[in-house]
């Protein structure tokens, strides 16, 4: 029996399953009867990730809403992430553990970002077509005000920017709305651009785009074609793919390949062509056993897309070190997004000159954490989970007296 079943069962909207630190103990806010669920949610918040605080689950049959909140950290300040949307996770754990994730890689995403934010996200399961209503919503924002501020959120995978603007009207838990920053989409990719740019000139010692060739893998995305024509405009040679399922997506990709010469290729040939940088920005997992071994020597992995490792995290991103692969930690090359959103919350409102001075600071972590990785022979991944970790783990030993 599923979580959701449970709750629709027992008459429950909400369910909070809380982690104590200090005990080692979750508890469940209010108490439900789902011990084989219970038992997977458990092991998820006391491991994943270092540990997440609590995750809230809240349903709502009037509109088919299923919503999944990971809070991985507030300590180092409030959780903000965004909510994404997705009918296709191949069942309720999946959706559990992608939230966890994203939390966590909000944590880090924040850290490095400088935006005085941590770690959370919301994951809705649904069909983003057939369920997402005005009344969906309208309901969506009651509960994220209900939830009072335990988590700002915004934009993300099938969630738009007009979306946010809707769910505004009844709450100010979100950012991202268009009377305000907006879609934070091409902020992500000029981050990105200006990581994989310092990333070149600290590895080949040239920034330029001339006779590079970028994959781009997601390029109907709303990242992955901003960052398209970034590279365009650098004079990046272009190979594309598509998810085949997207809703128009071979018109997008074919609209883009005239506008900007790309090459278009299957979704899953894009890790086997010729390239030097490879930029993912699509879903997460995809660099693992099936897709490493096709990557060649010496190329710059840097994109967009969240958790990119797949599981175990560590293992594979030992792999692409090993190999000669130079992975650009994805939290902190693509925290453009976040650092824009955020921006909101700073006194006077939303400033677009003040954050794209902010996102600069992308291309000074890259290089930072590719010099520490190279003199200490420790995969890049590695050098950036460190530090926020560390930072969380000793703010949780001050707050809980844990030794």
């Amino acid at each position: 029996m599923g979580i959701f079943e449970a709750m629709a069962g027992q008459n429950l909207d909400t369910v909070s399953f809380i982690h104590d630190f200090k005990t080692g103990k979750v508890r469940t806010k209010p108490k439900i009867r789902i011990p084989k669920q219970y038992e997977f949610i458990k092991k998820v918040l006391k491991t994943r990730g270092g540990g997440h605080e609590k995750m809230v689950f809240h349903y709502n049959p009037k509109v088919n809403l299923k919503a999944i909140v990971a809070i991985h950290d507030s300590l180092l300040g409030i959780p903000l992430g965004g909510t994404r949307m997705r009918n296709d996770y191949e069942n309720e754990e999946a959706a559990i553990i992608d939230a966890a994730d994203l939390a966590e890689g909000m944590s880090n995403k924040g850290f490095w970002a400088g935006t005085g934010t941590s770690g959370g996200k919301i994951v809705i399961m649904g069909d983003p077509v057939i369920d997402k209503t005005r009344e969906f919503l309208a309901a969506y924002a009651d509960f994220l005000e209900r939830f009072a501020g335990q988590i700002i959120t915004g934009e993300d995978m099938n969630i738009s920017s007009a979306d946010c603007s809707i769910a505004a009207q009844r709450t100010k838990y979100i950012t991202g709305a268009r009377e305000k920053s907006g879609d934070p989409s091409p902020k992500t990719a000029y981050g990105v651009l200006l990581g994989i740019k310092a990333a070149m000139k600290l590895l080949w010692d040239d920034s330029s785009f001339r006779d590079i060739t970028v994959a781009v893998k997601g390029i109907t995305g709303k990242v992955g074609s901003n960052l398209a024509q970034y590279l365009a405009d650098e004079g990046a040679n272009l190979i594309g793919s598509y998810w085949e399922h997207e809703k128009g997506g071979r018109e997008k990709a074919e609209e883009i390949a005239k506008k900007l010469g790309v090459k278009i290729v299957a979704d899953k040939d894009i890790f086997s062509q010729k390239y030097n940088i490879l930029s993912l920005n699509a879903i997460g997992k995809e660099l693992n056993e099936r897709t490493i071994p096709q990557i060649p020597k010496g190329t710059i992995i840097g994109g967009a897309a969240n958790n990119q490792l797949a599981d175990p995290r560590d293992y594979w991103g030992d792999t692409l070190f090993k190999k000669g692969i130079w992975y650009l930690p994805d939290f902190v090359l693509n925290a453009g997004g976040v650092i824009n959103v955020s921006d909101e919350l700073e006194k006077g409102g939303y400033s677009e000159k003040r954050s794209l001075k902010k996102i600069e600071v992308v291309g000074l972590n890259i290089p930072w954490i590719l010099n520490i990785s190279r003199a200490q022979k420790i995969s890049p991944h590695r050098i950036a989970d460190m530090l926020p970790r560390l930072f969380i783990k000793e703010a949780r030993q001050r707050k809980y007296k844990i030794k």
